[in-house]
């Protein structure tokens, strides 16, 4: 019996004398494999879904980092590493605390952290823009929360494409976004956002989708059904010349970035007189015969490079 008490002492004086439990481990790329050089790794605790920030650990350039003197408790990782296109990443490898694990710690452990980097995107014309706001938390109701990261994440890969910080209303807007699936996610520590289907949003081509979030105590959700609009993509279609006896020209102007687009032209007798595919990156010209009473079929002149051929004579 007297060496069960000597032994319980001796481990209460150690953790009493500031030799608690220690976190240590590397900091890799996402594919774990090269080590970072530099940057902090954060300890944080989670107290009833608020986050205090402990300590800072810099990263040695070995990769490594360490956390002494430790008590008993629950706490949570995160780091920002120098490496490229590098994102705040929660252990074990994770954008926000939806994905976070939590470290209940009651001795000496070992964690590497993958550390998230920005994932390429094939740009395009689609928009995803929103609003975050507050709930019955902080500051009241509908007020505006600023400076927030907020992360476009593909579906089908779970990547990070690419980040935003809201400003003083609260706003943050994503653009030249490729075809695809996306969720939208706001970082703030202990607070878990919106997984429902309402956070999936489809965008191909100029598809605009706006959101928006509120944050209460303990969750990050979408407050009414997204609104989705197409963008009017302008382009100058000329015809000349004007007026005309017999003959007039079409040309239909540049639609870079667009997808699948085609060319209809109706006469004010609702006749189709042209309807053909439009090769985004050309300029298209046409021939159209008026004043016939059996009009010829309209003649493609020819196309070239958006801007550089000169009008038809």
């Amino acid at each position: 019996m007297k060496h069960i008490f000597t032994l319980i002492a001796v481990l209460c004086l150690s953790i009493c004398n500031g030799q608690g439990w220690s976190i240590s481990g590397n900091i890799t790329d996402s594919n774990s494999i090269n080590k970072a050089s530099a940057g902090e790794v954060f300890l944080l605790k989670d107290n009833y879904n608020i986050s205090d920030t402990l300590e800072t650990s810099q990263i040695a350039p070995n990769g490594s980092y360490s956390f002494n003197n430790l008590t008993n408790g629950i706490y949570y990782l995160s780091t920002m590493a120098d490496f490229p296109n590098a994102v705040n990443t929660y252990y074990p490898s994770a954008f926000s605390t939806e994905k976070a694990t939590a470290i209940d710690l009651d001795s000496d452990t070992t964690l590497n952290i993958a550390s998230i980097q920005l994932m390429s995107m094939i740009p395009d014309s689609g928009c995803l823009c929103g609003y975050l706001y507050e709930g019955n938390y902080f500051r009241g109701p509908s007020e505006p929360i600023d400076s927030i990261v907020i992360g476009l994440i593909r579906t089908d890969t779970s990547g990070v494409v690419a980040l935003e910080t809201t400003d003083s209303n609260g706003y943050f807007m994503f653009t030249d976004i490729g075809c695809g699936v996306y969720k939208i996610v706001p970082e703030i520590f202990g607070k878990i956002p919106d997984t429902s289907t309402l956070n999936s949003f489809s965008v191909c081509g100029a598809d605009t989708s706006l959101t928006y979030f509120i944050a209460d105590s303990t969750h990050i959700y979408i407050d009414q059904t997204t609104r989705v609009k197409k963008h009017i993509k302008k382009s100058t279609l000329k015809v000349y010349p004007n007026p005309t006896k017999d003959v007039i020209y079409i040309e239909t102007g540049s639609y870079s970035n667009m997808k699948g687009h085609s060319l209809s032209i109706t006469n004010n007798l609702g006749q189709q007189n042209v309807s053909a595919g439009i090769r985004i990156e050309q300029t298209h010209f046409w021939q159209l015969a008026v004043n016939h009473k059996n009009s010829d079929p309209p003649r493609q002149l020819g196309h070239s490079p958006a801007y550089e051929k000169s009008k038809p004579r």
